[in-house]
């Protein structure tokens, strides 16, 4: 996707497709949440640490700059750091 693509733009090609194969480890039917859908690793998800509050018509090149320089600003290793969106 480029610098310009949304969320809007993405939750169609990008978002639903993650989690259509999975099962919900809430309710035990198909279809689970993109969190539920990615990383292979115990480090790829944990509790959140950051709540965002956002567009889905917000650029991801923008959101993505905002997050690490808030990371940046709060001296956070951006690898440790999960966002709750």
């Amino acid at each position: 996707h480029d610098d310009a693509a949304t969320i809007y733009d993405i939750e169609p090609t990008v978002i639903r497709p993650a989690g259509a194969g999975v099962t919900c480890p809430r309710d035990g039917q198909k279809g689970a949440a993109y969190v539920d859908s990615v990383g292979s690793s115990p480090r790829d998800v944990g509790d959140a640490t950051v709540m965002l509050s956002y567009s889905w018509g917000y650029k991801l090149a923008d959101i993505s700059s905002t997050l690490s320089q808030h990371c940046t600003t709060q001296g956070s290793d951006a690898e440790g750091t999960y966002v709750w969106m």
